[in-house]
């Protein structure tokens, strides 16, 4: 295996070639922890705003890749055993959620973010929309449920079950 350094440089160079100076993202998720995290490392280095989603496959190198900088962290053996179990338990949940992660016409999960502040959930009026409002995520903290009194602000981020189509009006609306 070759130094940290080296192998740091070589990460470096690609990420340059691949232009991680104007990206949005990064994926590390080659099948080696120890790489996804130079990779990670690497990322932020050049861009510190970049978003960086990494695949881990030994718990161990958990906390690691998230200490570099790490945006997102997927297991698929433990995503992989918690499905399996989640399909024992609750297997109508999880046929219900399969279905919307497969298709483009019918409700799914989707996330808005507010750009500028709204008075209150109920002034969203989601209901003529169709949407229900699942969770508002602020900073670290998630609200799920939230009632209709409820302010908003710029920067939170609306969890919603709506169609593809209707988050994109929604957008449009939210963003006058």
């Amino acid at each position: 295996m070759q130094p940290l350094h080296a192998q740091m440089r070589m990460e470096d160079d690609a990420l340059r070639e691949a232009g991680i100076e104007r990206a949005a993202g990064v994926f590390a998720v080659t099948g080696d922890d120890s790489k996804n995290l130079v990779v990670v490392l690497s990322a932020k280095a050049l861009n510190p705003r970049v978003r960086v989603v990494a695949r881990c496959h030994e718990v161990n190198y958990i906390e690691k890749i998230r200490k570099v900088g790490a945006d997102a962290i997927v297991s698929p053996d433990f995503t992989g055993g918690t499905y399996l179990a989640s399909s024992m338990v609750r297997p109508h949940v999880v046929s219900f959620l399969d279905e919307m992660l497969r298709s483009e016409k019918s409700y799914r999960i989707e996330e808005i973010a507010l750009a500028r502040p709204v008075v209150t959930v109920g002034a969203l009026r989601l209901d003529a929309h169709e949407c229900v409002l699942l969770a508002v995520r602020r900073a670290a903290e998630w609200r799920f449920n939230p009632s209709a009194d409820m302010t908003l602000a710029a920067g939170d981020v609306l969890v919603v079950m709506t169609t593809p189509a209707t988050r994109q009006v929604l957008e449009r609306e939210l963003a006058t």
